[in-house]
């Protein structure tokens, strides 16, 4: 599973990457993630494979994904928020 998400990855298709880690259940599997942070520990630095994992791993820690990433705000927009919680 984790060799076929980073051949996901390494090819740039996170729609199809989201799409088999939802259908796969990986994505909110826990020790998926565990044993992919385990080979990247063993790694050495400068391996492709260790780069590929980092960045899958890093994805995945910060929730990344096309359907819930939602539109940046513009200064204008982020700046009327801080104003309402100014409030």
């Amino acid at each position: 599973m984790i060799h076929r998400a980073l051949i996901l990855w390494a090819n740039q298709e996170p729609g199809r990457l989201d799409e088999y880690l939802e259908n796969s259940g990986a994505s909110t599997n826990q020790t998926f993630w565990r044993v992919a942070q385990a080979l990247s520990n063993l790694l050495p630095l400068q391996s492709r494979e260790k780069q590929l994992l980092d960045g899958l791993l890093a994805r995945h820690v910060s929730g990344v994904s096309d359907a819930d990433t939602e539109r940046e705000k513009t200064l204008d927009e982020f700046m009327k928020k801080g104003e309402r919680n100014d409030r």
